[in-house]
């Protein structure tokens, strides 16, 4: 069975929690959702994503590492197209939300998921600048890209990484859900390793970590548990502004 942990607190300046998360071991999902908008209207928007993706994509259930004749299986090629679905789904029921409800106007989301069954290859789905990352063999990647004004900055040598955390234009992304115009969604299929661990989190708990070395007490240590408290604590310690929200995912360990 997969093991998790999953943490979610309000940064000390915020006045609510528009983060929003998913940790589904049986199925295999694991969803981070970052809200924005006033009027609470951000947690709304990333709620409605949550719920939607979880309902797809349990919809699409169970999946199966080569294809068969059984409607209940798939192959993952065919998951990819349920995960890009399940988040474009999400993006119209909350332009629509919002477009019914004038509170809402403006309300978004970032999603970034994680489908990671028992065996076989695991799919990303990824919108926003919420991160997915690997550790595997020792090595901590980025898997997913930040959808962001400053990320393009940093891409085009502008701008260093270190310099992106304080950008007066930091918290600017260039694709979210809600927005007016459907986003393009990334979408990566891979096959993890025994023993790999997982972080999907909001940009409330990467501003603090500015290289992915920074965040492998969190990640390497047997209790996932103590690694996702610890991971929030670095973030609130370094100063916290933002709300944050943290899910460790690892796989079985065939030793």
């Amino acid at each position: 069975m997969i093991e998790y942990a999953a943490r979610s607190v309000t940064g000390p300046v915020r006045k609510h929690n528009e983060d929003r998360f998913v940790a589904d071991p049986e199925l295999g999902l694991f969803v981070v959702c970052d809200g924005m908008g006033g009027h609470l209207a951000g947690q709304d928007a990333a709620q409605i994503a949550c719920d939607t993706v979880l309902e797809i994509i349990t919809a699409a259930a169970p999946f199966a590492d080569e294809p068969t004749s059984s409607d209940t299986t798939m192959d993952y090629a065919a998951l990819r197209l349920v995960v890009e679905s399940a988040i474009q789904t999400a993006h119209d029921r909350i332009f629509e939300t919002a477009r019914l409800d004038p509170t809402k106007a403006g309300m978004g989301t970032t999603c970034t998921l994680l489908v990671i069954p028992d065996s076989g290859p695991a799919v990303m789905g990824h919108v926003g600048d919420s991160r997915l990352y690997a550790l595997s063999s020792g090595t901590i990647t980025q898997i997913s890209e930040d959808h962001s004004f400053v990320n393009e900055l940093v891409k085009s040598g502008s701008i260093t990484e270190e310099e992106a955390q304080e950008h007066p234009r930091a918290n600017i992304i260039l694709r979210a859900l809600g927005a007016s115009n459907p986003p393009e969604v990334d979408t990566l299929a891979f096959t993890p390793a025994a023993g790999d661990t997982f972080l999907i989190c909001s940009d409330g708990l990467t501003r603090y970590f500015v290289n992915r070395e920074d965040l492998r007490e969190g990640l390497e240590g047997k209790d996932l548990d103590a690694g996702a408290d610890w991971l929030i604590e670095r973030a609130v310690t370094g100063g916290g502004r933002d709300n944050i929200t943290t899910v460790l995912i690892r796989t079985p360990d065939d030793a």
